[in-house]
């Protein structure tokens, strides 16, 4: 099969980010302007995040008396993460096929950046103030992080969270408990009527509580991000 033809939406021609490192107190007071020392996130020919520095001062919004070197870059960073998430969800819920290598590359490079993003927020210990709480996964699914908190999955465990966020990514993230079930069995080669959702978590029931949620739809559950 022949490579997917990939575009990107007009709105994400331009796929690089500003992070905010930190707000230039001094030289802010004294201009009368918020000027922030940046990094400029781009991707590089191999697909990797590339940094460029030295640091790139940029004056973004209102100039306030009552600024913070650290404090002021939250929103602005919370902004920049919630884009990459977007773009991130966008790709997938146009289905464009994995057999690209095109794509493949621009899902990972912005896997990386929101990573980036993730770690300034842990740095400075800002990681209540993060506005955007996306599953952190293993490839296997065996191990998963979310706001902040690692969970442990068995085989069984990871396929049904694997199942679910995937199918949040395609834009269709309720499912009926008996749709994840028969997923399962068909993952696992294995067949039963009888196999509760609960009864796959119920020796990792704070996994489950904390990973999944009912959906609006009666008898649906959703990833709970």
């Amino acid at each position: 099969m022949g490579e997917t033809h990939f575009k990107l939406p007009l709105e994400y021609v331009v796929d690089d980010f500003i992070l905010y490192e930190y707000l230039n107190v001094d030289i802010t007071l004294q201009e009368k302007k918020m000027l922030y020392s940046t990094i400029h996130l781009s991707q590089s020919e191999n697909g990797d995040v590339k940094e460029k520095s030295p640091f790139i001062y940029i004056e973004k919004g209102d100039y306030t008396d009552d600024c913070h070197k650290y404090h002021s870059c939250i929103e602005h960073n919370n902004e920049e993460l919630k884009r990459a998430w977007k773009l991130y969800k966008d790709i997938n819920r146009k289905n464009f096929s994995a057999t690209s290598p095109k794509i493949e590359s621009l899902l990972s490079y912005l896997e990386s950046v929101m990573a980036i993003y993730e770690t300034w927020f842990k740095k400075y210990d800002f990681q209540d103030q993060l506005q955007l709480n996306r599953l952190i996964h293993s490839s296997d699914y065996r191990s998963v992080s979310l706001r902040g908190k690692k969970y442990n999955l068995s085989e069984s465990q990871s396929l049904v969270i694997k199942y679910l966020y995937e199918n949040f990514l395609q834009g269709t993230p309720q499912l009926s408990t008996d749709s994840i079930i028969n997923n399962l069995n068909n993952e696992r080669g294995t067949f039963t009527t009888r196999t509760r959702l609960i009864d796959v978590f119920k020796n990792n029931k704070e996994a489950y509580n904390s990973l999944i949620k009912p959906g609006t739809i009666n008898g649906t559950r959703i990833i709970n991000i």
